[in-house]
């Protein structure tokens, strides 16, 4: 059999490595490993992993009351509420969110002007500007997002209470 030809790998891949880092050293497997993670986690991971995922798309403007029982991507305008109680809501990076957001998950890159109130977990990504309240069992806030609020973290004796 042998070994396969020699495969050029594509350039996008090795996007964050400098001419110079590579110059007089072999690109190892390590390498590869994490250019091809970070280009996973940017690109594919940003998204949440659902069969039923509803998208609101870059040019769609929404005004008023949005609930559902399936998780939702926003990725344009939305003013009102949001009510996705077992579900998650996602906010892609072009999305701007003017409501107050009841969710099981909750997923910023964008722009959120509300209050968040979560049953499981809160994320803010590099990118996101959330102007509001937070309240959450769990919070990551990813170096460079921006929070302007209160944060509110629900234990369980809290969440059974109903507080």
């Amino acid at each position: 059999m042998g070994l396969p030809k020699y495969r050029r790998l594509p350039r996008a891949l090795f996007v964050g490595y400098s001419r110079k880092e590579q110059r007089g050293r072999p690109f190892t497997y390590s390498d590869l490993g994490s250019a091809v993670f970070r280009f996973l986690k940017e690109n594919i991971m940003s998204a949440p992993l659902s069969a039923d995922l509803a998208q609101i798309g870059k040019s769609v403007v929404i005004k008023g009351e949005l609930s559902g029982s399936e998780d939702l991507y926003v990725d344009g305008q939305v003013e009102g509420s949001i009510s996705l109680k077992n579900n998650s809501l996602t906010v892609g990076p072009h999305g701007q969110v003017k409501a107050s957001v009841e969710a099981k998950g909750v997923v910023v890159q964008g722009k959120l002007d509300g209050n968040v109130q979560a049953s499981d977990r809160v994320e803010l990504r590099k990118s996101a500007v959330v102007n509001g309240d937070i309240s959450t069992a769990r919070i990551s806030i990813e170096e460079g997002a921006f929070l302007k609020g209160k944060i509110d973290i629900q234990g369980r004796a809290e969440k059974a209470a109903g507080k």
